[in-house]
């Protein structure tokens, strides 16, 4: 995501609200991120905006930079990472907005 396009405070507290009860639904392990975790990542973003990644005790590396890497994969907002957990939003291309997507309020 370009400067141009991060997230509003006001943006960012709603979307952490969402996310919270919110499930991980790509788990990261010690393969790290390999094509089959950034495609799960990027099919998970298309079936719903705003998704959890977790990096799971067998991943090695440091999971901020990790979840910082896998934003840029995904061309997604990293909304919040705390601890092992990686909250994403990438808002889905409508047909009237010329791909830019709802916002996220």
């Amino acid at each position: 995501m370009e400067a141009s396009d991060r997230l509003a405070p006001a943006d960012r507290r709603r979307l952490r609200g969402l996310g919270h009860a919110e499930r991980p639904v790509v788990l990261v392990g010690r393969e790290g991120l390999s094509a089959t975790v950034v495609d799960a990542a990027r099919q998970a973003l298309a079936a719903r905006e705003l998704i959890k990644v977790r990096f799971g005790r067998g991943y090695e590396g440091d999971a901020a930079e990790a979840a910082a890497k896998l934003a840029c994969e995904l061309d997604a907002h990293l909304v919040q990472a705390i601890g092992r957990t990686a909250l994403y939003w990438r808002p889905q291309p409508t047909a009237g907005d010329g791909g830019r997507g709802p916002s996220p309020a």
